[in-house]
């Protein structure tokens, strides 16, 4: 009798000191979820390459570290892709718009001639006076300047902070990938499931974090294609770079491929071609934006065999709950949850031993 009270006071105690010590643990992990996120889901990703590297070279440390290479170089190809790519048109775009205001007296004239254009024709639709209409826009136009300087401000501060949030995600990914087998097993010891459930579990986790990353693919491809076609025949410069841009943008939350179509159609709307500005606008929200809440359910459920509403709200609620990451969270969850929902049904309904 002794011993049995003496083991339900040590369990008792371990219980209460593992609780409180996954709190604390929790509230040290905490600033760094996202990296350490980012990195599970990373490690998931790249784990069959770590597993081939792993077959080449006999060595765990050497197949994690080729494997942080192969990242880093695909990183590193697409974002310096990407730069080139502007910097040229940033180029392009600063001589067609000195070109042009050069028969103006300069930019300055050139844009206030556009201003009074604009001004003119909404005046005479709506019966305000263009002189409003115009100080109103430069009013704004300053407002805005003034963002984007303090925007470009923050941007540069956050260098820093993004430098941080990249080495720790590599760092932790290195020891994910390296010891990730072993911590998955180590961890499920601690759960009263059968292995099959586990292995259950965790094909759930890694088939609804690929799903996402095929899902985000494919909505990046879907919306710079569109994209690119619309700007190609409303005849906006560089239709093929701003498609490439656009496919970067769709993984944005909530604003996704409009950073690109909205000052598309406003740069057609102060050239004077208010017809075609009218229609990049109509075609980017009703047909490149709309495109996400199509592509996205529907390539997401056909693999995890979800309902597309029931994924609309996992996307949305992931989003507003983790950011970015609940693009990919969001969907884990929900699919964890029924999965172990299965379970417990299935559990409850099975007959007791004799």
């Amino acid at each position: 009798m002794t011993d049995s009270k003496e083991r339900t006071n040590r369990l008792v105690f371990l219980v209460v000191a593992t609780v409180i010590a996954c709190f604390l643990c929790y509230w040290i992990a905490r600033p760094f979820t996202q990296p350490i996120l980012t990195a599970a889901i990373l490690a998931i990703l790249f784990h069959p390459l770590f597993v081939r590297l792993r077959g080449i070279t006999g060595n765990r440390n050497w197949a994690a570290f080729l494997s942080l290479i192969v990242l880093f170089v695909i990183l590193a190809s697409m974002i310096t892709l990407l730069v080139f790519a502007i910097e040229g048109e940033i180029v392009t775009s600063y001589r067609w718009f000195k070109d042009n205001t050069a028969a103006r007296d300069g930019w300055t004239a050139a844009f206030s001639a556009w201003v009074d254009k604009a001004a003119g024709w909404i005046g005479f639709k709506t019966g305000i006076s263009p002189d409003v209409i115009r100080d109103a826009a430069l009013a704004r136009l300053d407002q805005a300047s003034t963002g984007i300087i303090r925007q470009a401000g923050n941007v540069l501060a956050s260098i820093g902070t993004i430098t941080v949030f990249l080495v720790l995600t590599f760092f932790t990914l290195f020891f994910f990938l390296r010891d990730g087998r072993q911590l998955v097993n180590r961890t499920a010891r601690l759960f009263p499931l059968d292995d099959d459930q586990i292995d259950q579990i965790i094909e759930e986790t890694q088939t609804s974090i690929r799903a996402n990353v095929v899902g985000v693919l494919a909505v990046g491809t879907v919306q710079g294609l569109l994209l690119g076609i619309g700007f190609w025949v409303l005849g906006v410069p560089s239709p093929l770079l701003w498609a490439l841009v656009t496919g970067a943008c769709s993984v944005i939350p909530f604003f996704g491929a409009a950073i690109v179509w909205v000052p598309g159609a406003l740069y057609l709307v102060l050239i004077g071609s208010w017809v075609k500005g009218l229609i990049l606008a109509g075609w980017g929200a009703g047909m490149v934006s709309l495109s996400d809440n199509i592509v996205r359910p529907w390539v997401i459920s056909e693999r995890l065999k979800l309902s597309p509403g029931l994924l609309f709200f996992a996307l949305l609620g992931g989003v507003e709950m983790f950011g970015p990451l609940g693009i990919f969270l969001g969907p884990v969850i929900v699919s964890i949850t029924l999965s172990l929902g299965k379970m417990l049904l299935t559990e409850w309904r099975r007959k007791p031993a004799a």
